[in-house]
């Protein structure tokens, strides 16, 4: 009975130590695959990283390139807005001008009118 038992146990023995070295195997391939996805996880985390310093740094160009064209905006509106008036005391002056000179174009034609018909009777004074 002793060697039935030490024949039994020495094939428990084996099952366990095969099972343990199944379990072994499958555990360090999992372990592999961790370590694998924990380093690609890391690059991915570095490359990303580098990104968002690389879309800092353009950003930081796009504020300052932002701001500078702001400011040329603010300048040109300034520049604009005294031409236009400017350009509206000019037409306010034109507007003025152009009105006396209509004024004394109709006392012109009142004169020579006047004129005309002083002639006209002039002459018809004369004939009779």
């Amino acid at each position: 009975m002793t060697c039935v038992c030490l024949s039994f146990l020495f094939c428990r023995f084996r099952q366990l130590q095969l099972g343990t070295d199944s379990r072994v195997a499958e555990l360090s391939s999992q372990a592999k695959l961790h370590s694998f996805e924990a380093e690609r996880a890391h690059l991915l985390k570095e490359e990303t990283a580098k990104a968002l310093a690389q879309c800092q740094v353009e950003c930081e160009k796009q504020q300052k390139k932002l701001e500078l064209l702001t400011q040329e905006f603010y300048r040109l509106q300034s520049s604009s807005e005294k031409r236009v008036a400017e350009l509206q005391a000019q037409n306010v002056e034109q507007a003025s001008r152009l009105e006396t000179y209509e004024k004394l174009e109709q006392e012109l034609d009142q004169v020579t009118m006047q004129a005309a018909e002083s002639k006209i009777t002039a002459l018809l004074l004369l004939r009779k």
